[in-house]
């Protein structure tokens, strides 16, 4: 195995955040989840003045804006969970000598 290789599988030279209880934290996760509420909430606050200002069926056409602006937001936050628990493990396997590069 080269010294490239050696590098990349020492993972004492990466900085991880953590929360208070030991958990490593992955930024583009946690820029995911922020971003699936702003839009779970705007969606539910716009489609409420969206159907306020419709003449007819408003009740109809605030369930349709808020349906999808909460289908999309609580993907973005399905995504950001997936994203952040395979993180997770990842930092555990490497974090108890598992390498990707040879057979175990």
């Amino acid at each position: 195995m080269t010294e490239e290789h050696n590098e990349f599988n020492d993972f004492r030279r990466h900085q991880v955040k953590r929360l208070s209880n030991g958990t490593p934290v992955n930024w583009i996760s946690t820029l995911l989840t922020y971003a699936g509420w702003i839009i779970l909430t705007a969606g539910a606050v716009l489609s409420l003045f969206v159907s306020m200002n419709t003449p007819n069926n408003s009740f109809f056409v605030f369930i349709i804006y808020a349906s999808i602006g909460t289908a999309t937001g609580l993907g973005l936050v399905g995504i950001a969970e997936v994203i952040k628990q395979l993180f997770i493990i990842s930092y555990r396997l490497k974090e108890h000598g598992y390498s990707f590069d040879k057979e175990q």
